[in-house]
């Protein structure tokens, strides 16, 4: 019998057993399957609880804030509500978006939808190992830019962006713009948990 040989996890992965058993014991009647936003009964806070220690967890693992992270239900919907949340804020005035052109599709969707909603989008073309030259960054950069958005590690390639040196480029490119906020927006599903992350 021929066995198929998967090599795409970068896309999906088996769910680990010690995952599945977790899950599991939040499905059924006899688990913690109760709205964990009721807390006027016991299945409710015992489901709270639970999801409560993940955001502990995964907190402790990102060296934050527990109560900084937001859950959603995928890289889909979190890369929307960040950048559309962002774009559409009643704050931001401004119209330019900097990423680049070997993005994640849900990023390139999002920042198709906002050109036709008259936003401009910079696309920088990666060098030859894929990198985003940070001059060439820098260099994009107006005063019109109000967001930065480069994924950690390509889902694709594996390229890996050192957005610690990106992050540091773009505060001190920050000082030239005293009169708004220049934002640094990095979709990281491929490096969670596979790369360190430090968002302290």
């Amino acid at each position: 019998m021929i066995h198929p040989l998967y090599l795409d996890y970068a896309a999906t992965t088996p769910m680990a057993p010690e995952v599945a058993l977790a899950m599991a014991q939040c499905l059924t009647e006899e688990g913690d399957f109760a709205n964990p936003a009721s807390l006027q009964h016991s299945l409710g806070e015992r489901a709270y609880h639970l999801v409560e220690t993940a955001r502990s967890d995964i907190a402790q693992l990102l060296n934050c804030k527990a109560n900084d992270l937001v859950f959603t239900s995928g890289a889909t919907e979190a890369n929307n509500l960040a950048i559309k949340g962002l774009a559409f804020s009643p704050q931001n005035t401004h119209k330019h978006i900097i990423t680049s052109a070997t993005e994640h599709n849900a990023i390139l969707d999002i920042c198709h939808y906002l050109e036709s909603q008259g936003f401009n989008v910079t696309y920088l073309k990666p060098d030859h190992n894929g990198l985003i030259n940070l001059e060439t960054l820098l260099n994009a950069i107006t005063q019109e830019t109000f967001l930065v958005s480069l994924m950690h590690v390509n889902n694709e390639t594996g390229v890996i962006q050192n957005i610690k040196a990106i992050a540091q480029a773009l505060q001190d490119k920050q000082q030239a713009f005293p009169d708004h906020k220049l934002y640094f927006h990095v979709d990281a599903a491929q490096s969670v948990g596979k790369l360190a992350i430090d968002l302290g």
